[in-house]
């Protein structure tokens, strides 16, 4: 990106905790900062303000507990698709982390898409990455992307009661894009459009066995998207997938029966589910 950024110091740090001090970072001098994770640099949008990158300049961290999950889940260099690639932080885990062998990152909102693939290059992974400026859906065409003002991933490709302002973007099947690669592992986080995700990419699913699907689970986007949510578990169960929830509890990864899925979710509310045709087990 064009634009400069601030360093990440103790100063930065300290004021990028509270919505105020990114105000007046932002207002002072650059909209972006970059942050260390643990093993890989991003630069964080200090304009979000309920996205992954408010997530992390308040709390230094994002999605730990599944992080921990999926490292001791996934095979050795694992070819991985990142549905909803949002700024790239999950892209970059998973090169870094898992040490990915290649990662198809699809994310149609074009600002994030700048900052991902900003964030990629300078984490020298760009080697590792496909980036597919898009969405994707059970079929290919355009649609309408709904955009939030304030939260950088709860674009949505469905019309609420909101009134948002939206843009065509192109939309394309997982299968289409994937091709017939041998994928590994699966993160998708696309606001309740998951079914329709879900029913592009049957041959994908169908063809890797041993692939490992870790997906937000959100009933309540899933009908505003037209979409029934019981009939993505059925076609998960009728494939022959296990489902696994991180059960915060106990610090372990459990498995569910499909018919206990509601029961973990609060009105409204939504909770990461993974499937798997193997077994799992995972502690963190």
């Amino acid at each position: 990106m064009s634009q400069t950024f601030w360093n990440d110091n103790v100063f930065t740090r300290g004021l990028a905790k509270h919505s105020v001090g990114r105000k007046v970072l932002n207002t002072v001098g650059a909209r972006f900062l970059k942050r260390r994770l643990e093993t890989f640099d991003l630069l964080l949008d200090l304009r979000d303000r309920w996205g992954v990158s408010k997530y992390i300049l308040k709390y230094g961290e994002y999605d730990r507990d599944i992080c921990n999950v999926v490292k001791q889940i996934v095979k050795p260099n694992p070819v991985c698709v990142d549905i909803g690639a949002n700024i790239g932080f999950w892209t970059n885990f998973l090169v870094s982390d898992c040490r990915a062998e290649k990662v198809f990152s699809i994310e149609p909102e074009p600002g994030n898409g700048l900052l991902f693939q900003s964030n990629v290059k300078m984490n020298d992974a760009s080697s590792k990455v496909r980036f597919f400026p898009m969405a994707v859906g059970d079929r290919p065409g355009q649609l309408d992307l709904y955009l939030s003002d304030d939260n950088a991933g709860d674009h949505q490709l469905y019309a609420g009661d909101e009134g948002r302002r939206h843009i065509k973007v192109n939309v394309n099947r997982v299968d289409d894009l994937v091709g017939n690669e041998t994928v590994d592992f699966i993160k998708m986080d696309v606001q309740g459009f998951e079914p329709y995700v879900v029913n592009g990419m049957i041959e994908l699913l169908d063809r890797c066995k041993d692939i490992v699907v870790l997906t937000e689970y959100w009933p309540t986007g899933i009908v505003k998207a037209g979409a029934d949510p019981q009939a993505m578990l059925d076609q998960f169960k009728n494939n022959g997938f296990k489902f696994y929830i991180v059960d915060e509890k106990a610090r372990v990864l459990t498995e569910l029966r499909p018919d206990e899925v509601h029961s973990h979710i609060q009105p409204g509310h939504h909770v990461d589910l993974i499937f798997s045709r193997r077994s799992l087990s995972a502690s963190y």
